[in-house]
């Protein structure tokens, strides 16, 4: 049975899922969910973890930053 639930909701999630999941709340008489969370990645993974995940993970010094976006890996050949 899980199966079958997990790709229905996978389904939901592509296709309008906010509809979707409106109407499920009602039909199961639910309340709405709660609201996001308030604090961003770095501070949830901090609070909860005590890692910084901003921090060089083996001297913990300095900030890590992005440098750019990489290029799609190539397709690979088809040798069939």
């Amino acid at each position: 049975m899980s199966a079958l639930q997990n790709v229905g909701f996978e389904v939901a999630r592509i296709k309008g899922s906010h509809h979707f999941h409106r109407q499920c709340r009602a039909l199961l008489a639910q309340p709405p969910p709660p609201p996001g969370p308030a604090e961003s990645t770095r501070d949830l993974m901090l609070h909860v973890t005590g890692i910084d995940i901003e921090r060089y993970p083996i001297c913990q010094q300095g900030a890590l930053r992005p440098l750019g976006i990489l290029p799609p890996a190539p397709l690979a050949w088809d040798t069939s």
